[in-house]
């Protein structure tokens, strides 16, 4: 959660396979705040979904292998971006779709507490969220 006034974070929570405890977050958010954004990485808007900028594309099995994992990965990911929105929806809450592009989101604990001032425990996957809603 992400206090736009005073541009620091009140939470930071990372949903994995919990779309349930997801659901009932939102909707305590939805009436306990008068105008709430929610930031959604739409990954269903890329088309291109493992073109990696001056990188060809493997040709070996193994290479090919680790190409479906990661469109299976990828889909899956995009399948639980397609249910957030739609709950968002349902939910009638304010979001905006952000499309996030080849910039580094990978950033260290220390880096993201100077940056955001956020003094509890973060993981990778929190950080990188994190990094959507920074400067919104």
């Amino acid at each position: 959660v992400w206090n736009s006034e005073i541009k620091i974070f009140e939470e930071l929570v990372t949903y994995r396979n919990k779309f349930n405890e997801f659901r009932k977050d939102m909707e305590k958010y939805a009436a306990a705040y008068d105008n709430i954004k929610i930031v959604l990485e739409a990954t269903y808007k890329k088309n291109h979904i493992w073109e990696t900028p001056g990188r060809p594309l493997p040709t070996s099995p193994q290479g090919i292998r680790k190409l479906l994992k990661v469109a299976r990965n990828v889909g899956m990911n995009q399948g639980s971006a397609w249910e957030i929105k739609h709950l968002l929806e349902y939910l009638n809450l304010t979001h905006i779709e952000v499309v996030q592009g080849y910039s580094p989101t990978k950033l260290s604990e220390d880096y993201f507490r100077k940056l955001s001032k956020w003094e509890g425990k973060s993981s990778e996957h929190s950080r990188d969220a994190a990094m959507l809603v920074i400067g919104r």
